[in-house]
């Protein structure tokens, strides 16, 4: 049997914000990971797509000598890729509305152990 390899702190981190997306904003919009291969990449949704990608992390210093307890700053991108520039359907007004369905959001309940 293959041994199943539990999802990563990060993978669970992209799965939860993935999730606060589609539910926030997938009934208007496609909300996925963004692709494996950028230039293939094909827009098939009417208005327009939202693609997550992971950025980077720094850390700070370990907190523990026998554990690791680091403070972790993550950095997620979003792309946005839609037919329309301007307008309530346009890209301009998705930006302002991710940016306010994300801000003061946690992944996390506190319950969940990554």
């Amino acid at each position: 049997m293959p041994q199943v390899i539990p999802k990563t702190q990060t993978e669970h981190l992209m799965d939860a914000v993935l999730a606060k997306l589609q539910h926030d904003v997938g009934h208007e919009l496609m909300v996925e990971l963004f692709p494996e291969n950028p230039l293939q990449y094909r827009l098939n949704h009417p208005r327009g797509a939202v693609l997550l990608a992971y950025g980077k992390s720094t850390f700070g210093v370990s907190e523990s000598t026998d554990a690791t307890f680091q403070a972790r700053n993550v950095v997620l991108r979003l792309t946005l890729i839609f037919r329309q520039l301007n307008g309530t359907a346009g890209v301009i007004s998705y930006l302002d509305r991710i940016r306010t369905c994300l801000t003061g959001w946690y992944p996390c309940s506190g319950k969940e152990q990554w």
